[in-house]
């Protein structure tokens, strides 16, 4: 399991900016980079669009959008290191509603448009959160599926 998390400040700054953008909708992202150890480190975020039809309280995603950004992930050598929403209330804690239905075993971030923070849910749905770390110094390209799309 994750211990800690790197984020390069472009895919911070992508994933800061869509969700001031999108408020009060929550976003939904990919999270692609690559494993070193117990470290979680950042480098893609993809932006995918929130299906959920109550969009201002959850988010959903689509399986197809999903499987086409895993697959433009790998093509780009990069690894799925988990996923990406906002709260648009400003609580970066997650909810219950996040505790019962997010992945398990990989990287979750949450940002409120400001600031982030990352976990990890374990096999029971415990927090484990992530040890943030300074950026890394490459700046790999964040993408925005929807933008690539059309």
């Amino acid at each position: 399991m994750f211990a800690s998390m790197e984020c390069t400040q472009a895919a911070e700054a992508l994933l800061l900016h869509a969700a001031r953008v999108a408020a009060p909708r929550e976003i939904v992202a990919v999270l692609g980079g690559c494993i070193a150890g117990a470290n979680a480190q950042v480098r893609r975020v993809v932006m995918l669009p929130n299906d959920a039809i109550d969009g201002d309280a959850s988010f959903a995603v689509d399986s197809v959008a999903f499987s086409q950004c895993e697959h433009e992930l790998r093509n780009g050598g990069d690894t799925f290191l988990g996923f990406a929403h906002s709260h648009p209330n400003g609580s970066t804690a997650p909810s219950i509603r996040d505790r019962e239905q997010l992945w398990t075993e990989c990287v979750q971030m949450i940002t409120d448009g400001h600031t982030w923070k990352a976990f990890v849910l374990d096999k029971n749905r415990a927090v484990h959160p992530l040890t943030a770390l300074p950026a890394p110094t490459t700046h790999a390209q964040p993408t925005n599926h929807q933008e690539q799309r059309s």
